[in-house]
């Protein structure tokens, strides 16, 4: 039998090796998904898609890919937040002056997230939440008096978390307006009962920490908090309304 040409034998090694690649490149091709960024609902298509990040990698894991928050996870809304606010609680948590209490279990998932972070990356994080828009927060108290809430808050709140509850700068007092009511709740909880505010170098926390204190039960918070949900409607957050923002 004679033996197969040059040429022949030249082909039956090069064949499987250009099969070979062939299919490598269309499985690549096929297999090769762009980035799109973090997954938007339907309902919130008006916010900006960010470019994969800090906040889209680690932030919105807990808080949501528009700062929207998660009940689930007991993470607040924070979209609506100023900047000042947020910078002093991200230090707070840093310092450990918060998220540090043996009872504070979502303090202390957010203070080790934060440990996790250079001080760059966490700035380039609040870049991309301050460009987001308000989020609209979840409620879900129900059974609130608001007329015994509108009361009580003119009482206990409004000196320092102003009548529209966007809070102020001035007083150092957080907003209550964008947060959730169950939130809310649960800080106050925190805060009486020394969970958080308990420490000597979070000066804006103590204040709290002694405001919540005050002769109010469990069913005139629920007022207070409906009466505060009612707010936003009234008041809505905006970009800049807050103020120090």
């Amino acid at each position: 039998m004679p033996s197969p040409s040059p040429t022949w034998r030249a082909l039956a090694l090069f064949l499987p090796v250009s099969l070979v690649a062939i299919a490598a490149a269309i499985w690549m091709g096929a297999s090769r998904v762009d980035y799109q960024g973090p997954h938007v609902d339907d309902d919130r298509a008006d916010i900006p898609v960010l470019n994969p990040g800090v906040f889209a990698t680690v932030c919105a894991t807990c808080h949501g890919a528009s700062g929207e928050g998660k009940r689930e996870m007991m993470s607040p809304a924070i979209a609506s937040l100023p900047r000042w606010y947020v910078e002093e609680q991200l230090k707070q948590f840093r310092l450990g002056h918060r998220g540090v209490d043996p009872g504070d279990v979502d303090g202390q998932k957010m203070r080790a997230t934060l440990l996790s972070l250079s001080e760059s990356a966490v700035a380039e994080a609040v870049e991309s939440l301050l460009a987001l828009p308000p989020a609209k927060p979840e409620h879900t108290l129900e059974g609130g008096d608001l007329e015994n809430g509108d009361i009580l808050y003119e009482t206990y709140c409004m000196g320092c978390h102003r009548y529209n509850g966007h809070g102020e700068l001035a007083f150092r007092s957080a907003p209550l307006a964008g947060l959730q009511d169950w939130y809310l709740a649960a800080q106050m909880r925190k805060f009486r009962e020394g969970v958080r505010g308990g420490h000597p170098g979070d000066a804006d926390g103590l204040k709290m920490r002694d405001a919540a204190r005050l002769p109010v039960d469990e069913g005139e918070i629920l007022d207070i908090l409906s009466f505060v949900a009612g707010l936003e409607e009234r008041y809505p957050v905006t970009k800049g309304s807050v103020t120090g923002e």
